[in-house]
């Protein structure tokens, strides 16, 4: 995405990109189980409503918002990842037809991720357009590490019992964003497989061996916990020069319930090793 065009006024994204920011997300629809529809909200994710049934983008809205912002130049919409999530993309990508024949138009991208990565993505976007900075956006989107630790859903048998892994040793597992292909979330095989907390993965995922594959310019972290001891190790580390630290949104809670945690890092020269393939 070049980025001379753009202003943040004419930038929107997916709330399932999990923004600190919410003024350009195009909010998602929520089928509460009392049967009401209601839209996207923190307020009521952190005021800890989980009733919901399902979470889905509109056509409509998408343009509703956009004819706002169509008059002051072309549109630039970062749509959480396809392969996760395709009815955002799919429904983003139908609206935007709808203003092919105005004088300005409006893009979207598949960002190919969403946790931590899309907060931290956006985060980028918004340094990158107020401070006037050459870098596109979709290159750093494809230089994005994004991991999420989730329960271990294995069983054995255990004491004359089968039971659940992740209830017998508070094993989580990680799974990445993809965020080179299809942007679906895969299980990580190769790298710190099972771990039993969310700081103790960080720490090993910061460890003196790999931190100095990524960049310095930010790390974020998405969770609905209390992260502050984690943060506080961050801090230090003293390698990054931004911490951000962001809530799943309400849409998001169709998919993790709660006890969310993901990170994510920009991989240093990640792009070069592909142009050169």
């Amino acid at each position: 995405m070049a980025t001379r065009w753009v202003s943040m006024k004419n930038i929107t994204y997916d709330s399932m990109l999990n923004p600190v920011d919410m003024s350009g997300v195009v909010k998602a629809k929520i089928i509460s189980l009392d049967d009401s529809q209601v839209y996207d909200d923190y307020d009521r994710r952190l005021n800890g409503d989980k009733n919901i049934e399902c979470a889905h983008a509109r056509y409509t809205d998408y343009i509703e918002k956009w004819d706002k912002l169509i008059n002051k130049g072309n549109v630039y919409h970062l749509s959480c990842s396809s392969g996760c999530w395709p009815t955002y993309y799919d429904a983003a990508v139908e609206a935007s037809k709808y203003f092919r024949n105005h004088k300005n138009r409006v893009y979207v991208m598949d960002t190919k991720l969403g946790g931590a990565g899309g907060s931290l993505l956006l985060d980028s976007a918004f340094d990158i357009v107020n401070n006037h900075k050459k870098e596109p956006i979709g290159g750093i989107s494809r230089r994005i590490v994004c991991c999420e630790l989730i329960d271990d859903n294995g069983y054995i048998f255990y004491d004359g019992i089968i039971k659940n892994i992740s209830d017998l040793f508070s094993l989580k597992q990680r799974v990445d964003y993809d965020s080179i292909y299809d942007g679906e979330l895969i299980f990580n095989y190769l790298n710190f497989n099972l771990c039993r907390s969310d700081l103790s993965f960080v720490k090993r995922f910061l460890s003196s061996d790999n931190i100095e594959k990524y960049e310095r310019s930010r790390f974020a972290i998405c969770s609905d916990k209390d992260v502050s001891e984690i943060v506080k190790y961050v801090e230090g580390l003293g390698y990054f020069y931004k911490i951000v630290v962001s809530k799943p949104s309400f849409a998001y809670n169709d998919r993790i319930k709660d006890r969310y945690f993901s990170i994510a890092v920009v991989k240093k020269n990640f792009a070069d090793k592909i142009l050169k393939k």
